[in-house]
């Protein structure tokens, strides 16, 4: 190395060590996490798209090869129904084998109408109702399938023995989910007793007097 290039490694090494110094731990941690989660911002996305569609139509007008900008553009709408989950329903049908999917879809939308969904939870516990389901549905199938066999060895029956717990699991998390549910849309019920012990039974009806004190 010449002496030249020496001075110049040296000053090199010296501004960037400088530089370096200017940053907290703290400031690189959110610059990294910045830096690679630029995609998950619905908003930043939107905005690239918007310049991308905008140079695809110029692309057009000018008669030039589009196909490789069209994969880039279709890669960014992904994304952004990747991001918009809640509406889409992208992260929640990735979870779903192919052959379920349209059995899901339709049943969320059954769901969000029934129970008159509003909130981010409402329609998270749907979608772990509809998953639990579907996962119900696929153990039964497979151990139909696995059943029909006249010799069963080791390995099917312990096949058989993890389809039925999973087949458990997933209806314990169906019934979890439901009542989680239905307890959410319940509305709430104030009651003021003015007593030092009441004692309140299970099922028991609680009457309004607005209409008898309407009356007097």
């Amino acid at each position: 190395m010449s002496k030249k290039l020496k001075i110049l490694k040296k000053d090199r090494d010296r501004v960037v060590k400088r530089i370096s110094e200017d940053y907290t731990n703290e400031d690189i941690v959110n610059i990294s996490i910045l830096n690679s989660t630029t995609w998950l911002k619905r908003d930043n996305l939107i905005e690239e798209l918007k310049t991308d569609l905008s140079e695809l139509q110029l692309l057009k007008k000018e008669n030039k090869d589009t196909s490789e900008f069209e994969e880039k553009i279709k890669d960014k709408m992904e994304k952004i129904s990747l991001v918009n989950s809640n509406k889409s329903s992208h992260a929640f049908i990735e979870g779903v084998s192919v052959r379920y999917r349209g059995y899901a879809i339709k049943m969320k939308e059954d769901l969000i109408k029934e129970y008159d969904a509003k909130t981010l939870i409402e329609f998270s516990l749907i979608e772990q109702i509809v998953s639990s389901n579907i996962k119900f549905i696929a153990c039964s199938k497979k151990m139909i399938e696995a059943s029909e066999f006249d010799y069963f060895g080791n390995d099917r029956n312990n096949f058989l023995k993890f389809l039925s717990i999973e087949k458990d699991r997933a209806f314990r998390q169906f019934i979890s989910g439901t009542q989680a549910l239905q307890q959410l849309k319940q509305p709430s019920l104030n009651i003021k007793i003015n007593t030092k012990n009441a004692f309140i039974a299970q099922n028991q009806q609680l009457n309004s007097n607005s209409e008898n004190n309407d009356t007097k």
